[in-house]
């Protein structure tokens, strides 16, 4: 891969970030994908992002540049989607952590199906294990 020294601008949402390419596509296995494949993007100064949350994008570049991250109710949800698009596991893993520690029976069905829907298999099975438990301590409660 012949990435150039050079810093690239990226839009996502209503923000712009300007980065080095070669950390991106280091960090990023979106963007090692994008930035290496040798198409027309790979050599643009400028790539927008429409499938992200821009805050979150934000959030996760300064995260690559600090090793540092804060993950909130608020924040979670949008964190966990753009990092999941954009390949940036560690942060990924974070959020999983983050939502597989608050489960409730009141949040269990949404996360099951955002799991799914992400191919988040690691939370998957453990918000399946946390569903399973709780209905069979509702069913144990019946007899």
């Amino acid at each position: 891969m012949n990435f150039t020294v050079q810093c690239i601008v990226v839009q996502a949402g209503t923000q712009t970030v300007h980065a080095h390419r070669a950390f991106l596509a280091a960090f990023s296995d979106y963007f090692c994908a994008l930035l290496g494949s040798g198409l027309n993007e790979s050599t643009q100064n400028e790539v927008t992002l429409h499938e992200v949350d821009g805050d979150s994008f934000v959030q996760i570049i300064e995260f690559a540049y600090s090793g540092h991250i804060t993950i909130s109710s608020a924040t979670v949800h949008p964190l966990l989607e753009t990092a999941n698009y954009i390949g940036v596991d560690q942060v990924t893993r974070a959020c999983c952590t983050y939502l597989a520690d608050r489960l409730t029976v009141d949040n269990v069905l949404p996360l099951l199906v955002k799991a799914d829907e992400l191919s988040l298999q690691s939370l998957f099975d453990k918000v399946k294990s946390f569903l399973f438990a709780e209905l069979q301590l509702a069913f144990s409660l019946r007899t």
